[in-house]
């Protein structure tokens, strides 16, 4: 995996899917029950020409800002610096993910912006991942607009509780109707929203 800036491009990510079997669909989405929070990792970075500390100084606030108790659970703090001979370009940023005993995986995270300093953008991190987690959703507000594509295209009905859904949620929910067989329906759950999705069931082979 290779990090590359937001304004500069060229990220790598190399990964291994095994392939479903012909005729066989994806299987329904089911990420209604959240669970415990079991482990909360922060991971921050720097690229370039920051200035050295950075990244320290961002994961530090972002683990102070998700207050005393969750603050207990972080099991990896992991700071990179790489330097301008090995970077693309400059930037920094702090990224937290917290894993729960039913699987979810709830990430929050920010980039560093001239004129803020690095412990708000850390801070902000924190608060976000804390106040995600006091909702109860089951997904960050990035992974739902992501994760209907592959409810559309699976067989069977998928149940997903996640948060308000954003403009980028709405609009892949549009785009999946025009393009399967798939339909959504969104329902407002003590606070949150239920998107549960009829599959298009689509296969290959």
């Amino acid at each position: 995996m290779a990090r590359h800036q937001l304004q500069d491009g060229g990220g790598e990510v190399a990964c291994r899917v095994a392939p479903l079997p012909p005729g066989s669909s994806l299987p329904p989405l089911r990420l209604t029950q959240r669970g415990e929070v079991r482990g909360i990792v922060i991971r921050a970075f720097q690229a370039g020409r920051v200035p050295r500390g950075v990244a320290d100084r961002m994961a530090r606030a972002a683990r102070a800002a998700l207050g005393a108790n969750l603050a207990t659970l972080v099991e990896a703090e992991e700071v990179e610096a790489l330097p301008p001979c090995q970077a693309v370009g400059d930037g920094c940023g702090v990224l937290l993910a917290a894993h729960t005993s039913s699987g979810c995986v709830l990430g929050a995270s920010g980039l560093g912006e001239r004129g803020v300093s690095a412990e708000t953008v850390g801070r902000r991190a924190g608060a976000e991942l804390a106040a995600l987690l006091a909702s109860g959703a089951c997904v960050d507000a990035h992974a739902a607009d992501q994760l209907v594509i592959f409810a559309a295209m699976a067989g069977g009905e998928s149940r997903i509780l996640m948060g308000e859904p954003t403009l980028h949620t709405l609009a892949a929910i549009a785009v999946a109707e025009q393009l399967t067989a798939a339909r959504f329906d969104l329902q407002t759950v003590e606070g949150l929203t239920l998107m549960a999705c009829h599959g298009a069931g689509l296969t290959w082979g």
